[in-house]
């Protein structure tokens, strides 16, 4: 006897609130994720392109930096 009844008016709004947001949240994401997909998957693959035409083998002394390597070719396949 000691509740509230404005507990259960509190509660109710809540879920009735959480309820009316959902299509939204939903929306939002299956709009977010397939974009973010259709991005970065041609990044990705911008970035193997890149990978391809690029020597990237090096040959580094323990002495020296990265920058400072030799540079080994791709074989002739």
């Amino acid at each position: 006897m000691g509740e509230r009844p404005t507990q259960y008016i509190n509660e109710n709004e809540e879920e009735a609130e959480e309820d009316h947001m959902a299509p939204t949240t939903w929306w939002i994401t299956s709009t977010l994720f397939p974009l973010a997909a259709a991005t970065f998957g041609p990044v990705a693959t911008s970035f193997n392109i890149c990978a391809l035409a690029l020597d990237w083998r090096v040959i580094v002394d323990p002495a020296s930096t990265e920058s400072e390597g030799m540079s080994v070719p791709d074989p002739a396949w």
